[in-house]
């Protein structure tokens, strides 16, 4: 039995190739159409796979038919292929994939009919795709908190960096440079809608990462209809490339944007770092340092995260801002609260009210 089902094995594995090498070529399609248009078997596909078929139902040594039996067994070897922890394919579709071509698998493929798997691997694709989309409000143990950017958006991160900042990093190397400038953030209306809804329903706090103005009015706007009912935690982003440039009008204009009860987080990179946080800080907002944001200290030497840490900490005490403890930061973020109502969520932000229906000389928010 054994020897039957590593042949049946090796049949599938074989036969897997074709149908793998064409979807590696449809890799990059972004959405279900493009995808399902690039991964159509070709016939020189059709026609290995009936030469294969033919011959493992012929001459294997085992003298393995390619009857309904087998086929099945083929099937369910090619499903645990692509999804071994059995986490994308739904039950109910397992059940459809076996009523529709289980008995027939072997003799499609001997008819060089690979409409099949490849229906199957759309799906997979389209699966895998919305996993690893989704993938931080499905994590276990699941975190308190993950930072949500707003609206797709350029993030050429070239664009201020200077070469005492790239030497002896893989930045330095111009291949990573040109794929770097062409970096975007993929944060649409669709992807942001569901991310949003499926983080409440785990119970985990979005960090809001905002490029720009745009970004704060869209969020807002997305509070006023009830899409996003929780605590307003916001990070400015001000990096350029796309982005805020890290200019104080900029930051500024953010925070004289900013609902009253949102918690805001001032970003910026390099030797902007330090300046934007002690404004951050001296306006009784919150900082953001370490090796992501830049590697040099403001005369060009190399900082560790250690070392940014311990200078923020230092500004911050000679600002009168205490660093707050583990539980403290908690509170500040208000870690665990979500709102159940959108008037609820807008007077807890320090927002005004959406207005009501017949209500006049009120400016209509959402």
């Amino acid at each position: 039995m054994k020897l039957q089902t590593i042949a049946c094995a090796v049949a599938l594995a074989t036969g897997g190739l074709f149908f793998t090498h064409v979807v590696n070529e449809a890799a990059a399609a972004e959405n279900t159409a493009a995808a399902s248009a690039a991964i159509q078997p070709t016939q020189a596909q059709a026609l290995v796979s009936r030469q294969l078929a033919t011959l493992v139902d012929r001459q294997h040594y085992l003298n393995q038919r390619l009857d309904a039996n087998t086929s099945n067994r083929i099937l369910d070897f090619y499903l645990d292929s692509l999804d071994p922890e059995h986490a994308l394919f739904l039950a109910t579709e397992v059940a459809d994939y076996k009523k529709r071509f289980g008995s027939s698998f072997g003799a499609n493929l001997k008819a060089g009919n690979l409409s099949g798997p490849y229906e199957i691997h759309a799906q997979y694709r389209e699966r895998l795709k919305q996993f690893y989309s989704h993938m931080l409000a499905e994590l276990t143990p699941k975190p308190d908190q993950v930072t949500v950017a707003i609206n797709t958006t350029q993030m050429n991160i070239m664009e201020l960096l200077y070469p005492e900042y790239l030497a002896g990093t893989s930045l330095a190397n111009p291949a990573y440079q040109a794929a770097y400038s062409e970096m975007t953030v993929p944060a649409g209306p669709a992807w942001v809608a569901e991310h949003l809804k499926r983080l409440m329903a785990s119970g985990i706090q979005p960090h809001f990462q905002l490029t720009g103005m745009h970004a704060l009015e869209t969020l807002e706007r997305l509070v006023r209809k009830g899409v996003y009912m929780g605590p307003l935690n916001l990070t400015w982003i001000g990096i350029g490339g796309g982005f805020d440039g890290p200019n104080p009008f900029n930051f500024m204009n953010f925070v004289h944007r900013a609902p009253d009860g949102a918690c805001v987080t001032a970003e910026s990179l390099l030797k902007n770092v330090l300046p934007f946080n002690m404004m951050a800080m001296a306006m009784g907002l919150h900082p953001r340092c370490g090796i992501e944001d830049t590697i040099i200290g403001q005369h060009g030497q190399r900082m560790s995260s250690v070392e940014q840490i311990r200078q923020c900490v230092r500004v911050a005490h000679e600002l009168g801002r205490e660093v707050a403890n583990g539980k403290e930061a908690r509170a500040i973020y208000r870690i665990g609260v979500q709102y159940d109502s959108v008037e609820e969520t807008l007077l807890a932000n320090g927002m005004a009210p959406n207005r009501t229906p017949g209500q006049k000389g009120v400016p209509q928010r959402s």
